[in-house]
């Protein structure tokens, strides 16, 4: 059998009866690899998916020792011994604590996502197997990391930014996609167009001072695409954001002044960014974000820069509208 997990830097998979986080790209590995195939849960696991329903497509095992335990869809198992009867060989087991610890002796792969940091609160763990002699890790996969390899350079800025963000990922593993990285970490932004890229969906800047775009720290969240679409929402108010494309439009490496940020002095480093093309409703109703701007609004695009007024913005701006623009057919 395969065990199939996502686990923070410790190890943790769990609080509260409900797992840490949701990962968009991990939970479209996850379907991509369980589908089809027979998946191994536990019933508090059963109660985390929606309505409390087995997951279609796949045949559901639930390990349980509750003989009045029927979940409709669902075939339920009242040991160990009697699951392995049933299970077929490329069976996955997906959780919780319990299932792992029990059924993990007959797994012979797991496939694990690591969550770069580490969540205060956790109470479930899965087995470190970074401590375990008897597995070994064959394949490894960073899926920020793999988007940010795949991203084809437009110009020698990029292919010398992209070359520089895979070295500090290389380097820094363990922080890169975090604060705790002070020298340089990981950021993600949405560059947001109307229908017909007339116009710019930016705010105003607390610290800064300039209207700018929207974006934000990965905070450990390796799916750069999901932080910059959270990140436009909640600085912006708009809910209807979608993406022009899924992939990574521009990387820049954003030299950050130090500045003071909730009393604190934050010292001068580096954002690794990726950036994002957006679109918007521009219909929608705009809603400041007190801590972050002062201002939100769709600026005009031809005037876009008079606007920004940040020289060392301009050709990131640029580059981007002009995408948005050929990816719209505006161009």
């Amino acid at each position: 059998m395969k065990a199939i997990v996502a686990a923070d830097r410790n190890w943790a998979i769990g609080r509260g009866g409900d797992q840490l986080v949701y990962l968009s790209e991990d939970l479209k590995r996850f379907k991509a690899l369980t589908m089809g195939h027979t998946v191994i849960l536990g019933r508090r696991t059963l109660a985390t998916f929606p309505g409390g329903r087995p997951l279609k497509g796949r045949r559901n095992l639930v390990l349980s020792r509750d003989p009045e335990f029927r979940p409709e869809g669902a075939e339920v198992c009242g040991d160990v011994e009697s699951l392995l009867k049933t299970a077929e060989e490329d069976a996955f087991v997906i959780g919780g604590g319990s299932v792992y610890a029990a059924l993990l002796p007959w797994c012979d792969t797991v496939y694990a996502t690591r969550i770069d940091a580490a969540f205060p609160g956790a109470d479930t763990w899965f087995p470190d197997l970074d401590a375990d002699g008897a597995w070994e890790r064959t394949e490894e996969s960073v899926m920020y990391r793999d988007e940010i390899e795949a991203y084809v350079p437009q110009s020698p800025q990029e292919e010398g930014d992209r070359r520089m963000i895979l070295e500090y990922i290389r380097r820094f593993p363990a922080d890169i996609l975090t604060r705790d990285n002070a020298i340089a970490h990981i950021t993600s932004s949405g560059f947001v167009v109307n229908a017909d890229a007339s116009r710019v969906l930016m705010a105003h800047h607390n610290i800064y001072r300039v209207w700018a775009w929207t974006g934000g720290h990965a905070d450990g969240d390796g799916d750069l695409l999901a932080v910059a679409l959270r990140e436009a929402r909640e600085e912006t108010g708009v809910e209807h954001i979608r993406p022009l494309s899924e992939k990574i439009a521009a990387v820049d490496i954003l030299p950050v002044w130090g500045h003071v940020k909730r009393g604190k002095w934050v010292p001068s480093h580096q954002h690794l960014n990726v950036s994002y093309l957006l679109v918007a409703d521009d219909r929608d109703p705009l809603e400041v974000r007190a801590e972050e701007n002062s201002r939100v609004g769709w600026l005009p695009a031809e005037k876009l820069l008079e606007y920004t007024n940040e020289w060392q913005m301009d050709g990131v701006y640029t580059k981007l509208l002009e995408r948005a623009r050929r990816l719209l057919g505006k161009d």
